[in-house]
């Protein structure tokens, strides 16, 4: 009996993975880059279908596999297609499953490339011949809020545009808050074993500082009490970054402790545009999600962007608010506005 159940489990798994399709697609510059899809059963919801583009915030992991969870299955059970993309240099092997990474193509990740592949990926779920391309709408959580709207920019055409936890106040802020207070506490929290609100030398061995790009524990460790506490770690963060910057190494970057990201992702980012301007273009209906308790992208910056909407008359744009809610959301929340995309997809024009 036990064998029979494991059986079907692995049988069910099986039909779930043949539903996601891997495609390789050029970008501007020639990069390859992995995009992925969901499409609803044929014989059930018939003809071209509407999809959904997701695309999900900042950090170093794998998209395409998550397609394959439960929001997932939400979203082709109403008979749309959900497509992502991969960043460059992450790749799934669609027979394995075994996610590869390349930490030089992932380098390359600044958001201009990032913004060009996007719109390279929507371009090619544009040309699938099995998608009514007048019915594609385009989702962005945080990095990804850029992304999606730098795709809208380019092609009005976009039915729907929903973007969450939007980073809309200055990066440099932004950046200046996650190195002293969000990420050091972060760390703390993860790894305070004793509760004491700071880290000692076996709950921050110097094999893991390492390994992160950081300096020995003792270097930290500038009163010498043999505890690091939030203040000492988010100095050491602010080296380790201005580090990165001068030698362009990402080892602190692409680490856990220092988000996932790459040196030319941060170097752009205290570059490129503010994103409330962008959004304010957009001509199609525009949908702004935002937890009112986010410390990562601030509520406030949102609250002014809605105050200037009204003020221009950008009738299209809504803005919703989540009480208590931090920068992820809840999965409850997420889910409802995804799969909320989904049923307007299938409604009337």
């Amino acid at each position: 009996m036990e064998f029979l159940i494991i059986l079907i489990s692995f049988f069910f798994s099986m039909v779930c993975r043949a539903n996601l399709e891997f495609q390789s697609i050029k970008a501007s510059d020639g990069v390859e880059i992995q995009t992925c899809a969901r499409f609803p059963e044929a014989a059930k919801f018939p003809g071209k279908r509407p999809a959904l583009f997701f695309i999900q915030g900042s950090g170093l992991y794998d998209t395409c596999l998550r397609l394959e969870r439960t929001w997932g299955d939400g979203i082709v059970g109403r008979g749309v297609e959900i497509f992502g993309r991969q960043k460059r240099g992450i790749t799934v092997n669609p027979l394995t499953r075994v996610v590869n990474i390349d930490k030089t193509l992932f380098g390359q990740n600044d958001l201009i490339s990032l913004k060009l592949d996007s719109i390279a990926a929507f371009e090619a779920l544009q040309n699938d011949s099995r998608i009514n391309s007048n019915r594609i709408t385009v989702a962005g959580g945080s990095e990804g809020a850029w992304m999606a709207t730098a795709i809208a920019l380019k092609h009005p055409e976009v039915f729907e545009v929903s973007l969450i936890s939007s980073p809309i106040e200055r990066f440099d802020t932004l950046f200046e808050r996650q190195l002293s207070e969000l990420a050091p506490t972060e760390v703390i929290d993860s790894l305070d074993k004793d509760h004491s609100g700071a880290l000692t030398p076996e709950e921050l061995p110097n094999s893991l500082l390492a390994g992160n790009g950081l300096l020995p524990f003792s270097e930290i460790d500038s009163n010498h009490d043999s505890r690091i506490d939030k203040s000492e770690l988010g100095m050491e963060f602010h080296r380790a970054v201005d580090h990165a910057l001068v030698t362009n190494d990402d080892t602190f970057l692409m680490s856990d402790f220092g988000g996932g990201i790459s040196v030319a992702w941060l170097k752009t980012a205290f570059q490129i545009e503010p994103l409330g301007p962008e959004i304010l273009k957009l001509n199609m209906p525009v949908t702004l999600h935002h937890g009112k308790a986010d410390t990562n992208a601030l509520v406030e910056a949102v609250y002014k962007l809605e105050l200037e909407a009204k003020t221009l008359q950008k009738t299209k744009i809504d803005f919703v608010y989540y009480d208590g809610l931090t920068h992820e959301l809840n999965k409850d929340v997420l889910y409802k506005i995804l799969f909320d995309l989904a049923d307007r997809l299938n409604g009337p024009n």
